[in-house]
């Protein structure tokens, strides 16, 4: 299954009792939901399935930055996005045994966003 999410993705925020109310998590959250909501739409209309509840899977993000292309780690948009398809593109990410992961910058014209494919193993 392939998604292609576009906007501009909120690195994964560690979350504690006290940052649930600060501007960086409202960010993180509205980033989460806009991925989501995208991933939902693509697999109703591609008539796609998700990942079977306890099946492996392999998850490779390639995500296209707009600017700062070393302004985030890698790993944290990896996990915004595996955090996100929770119950929407697979049942839960602890099934996935690959993650692959690149950034890029944005090439004239192209918008920001990350393409996604999800694989059932």
């Amino acid at each position: 299954m392939k998604l292609v999410i576009q906007g501009h993705i909120v690195p994964y925020t560690r979350t504690t009792q006290g940052s649930k109310w600060n501007a960086r998590y409202r960010k993180y959250t509205a980033s989460k939901e806009s991925i989501q909501i995208q991933a939902q739409n693509q697999i109703v209309i591609a008539d796609s399935c998700s990942v079977p509840k306890g099946k492996p899977f392999e998850l490779n993000c390639s995500f296209v930055l707009a600017s700062r292309l070393y302004g985030c780690d890698l790993d944290n948009l990896a996990k915004a996005v595996a955090d996100a398809l929770n119950g929407v593109a697979y049942y839960d990410d602890r099934y996935c045994v690959r993650l692959y992961a690149t950034k890029r910058l944005c090439k004239d014209g192209e918008e920001e966003g990350v393409i996604v494919e999800v694989k059932q193993l």
